[in-house]
């Protein structure tokens, strides 16, 4: 599969970069994803979302092997994960309305008594959630998030407010008063 991500890129910098990325990620992006969709197949599919994604941004991560980075990698493989974990969720319901049979999976219940916070975040949208997730988990600055979301820092201030917004909002309808 790294062929096929390499085959993607121009630069040979860039190859050389995301082969290290791969060979060092990959394991723990795989777990990652895992641990959210508890499915072997889903979570190679986010891990090849990721991947793609990550190539989308390659020219922002300066040095392969570091905290930040990581961190990036992680935020980007959780938030495709529970991208695809909405979508199967989704087709799920869809399917079990028409028999009228309740759906509740492992992660349902998991999620239901986890954290407020999380279960909000992970109701926002997936730019919001990534948003939120990069400048408060990650600790990224703005600028930088700015500069991996192809966005003006103005911008990217903006759509950090939108978000806060609306993870209070989430809050909110959940019965925590922020």
């Amino acid at each position: 599969m790294l062929i096929y991500y390499l085959s993607l890129i121009d630069d040979q910098q860039e190859k050389d970069k995301f082969e290290i990325l791969y060979r060092t990620y990959h394991d723990l992006m795989f777990y990652s994803a895992y641990q959210i969709l508890e499915n072997q197949r889903d979570a190679e599919d986010a891990v090849h979302d990721a991947c793609l994604r990550i190539i989308d941004v390659l020219h922002c991560i300066s040095d392969p092997v570091c905290p930040k980075t990581r961190s990036l990698i992680l935020t980007v493989v959780k938030g495709k994960a529970i991208d695809l974990y909405r979508a199967r969720k989704r087709r799920t319901a869809d399917s079990l309305d028409e028999l009228d049979i309740p759906s509740y999976t492992a992660l349902e219940s998991t999620m239901i008594a986890s954290n407020s916070l999380m279960q909000a975040v992970c109701l926002l949208p997936p730019r919001q959630r990534d948003l939120l997730l990069l400048k408060f988990d990650q600790g990224f600055e703005i600028w930088e998030i700015a500069k991996m979301m192809n966005m003006s820092k103005a911008a990217a201030e903006k759509a950090i407010q939108r978000a806060r917004e609306n993870l209070r909002k989430k809050l909110n309808e959940q019965g925590v008063i922020v």
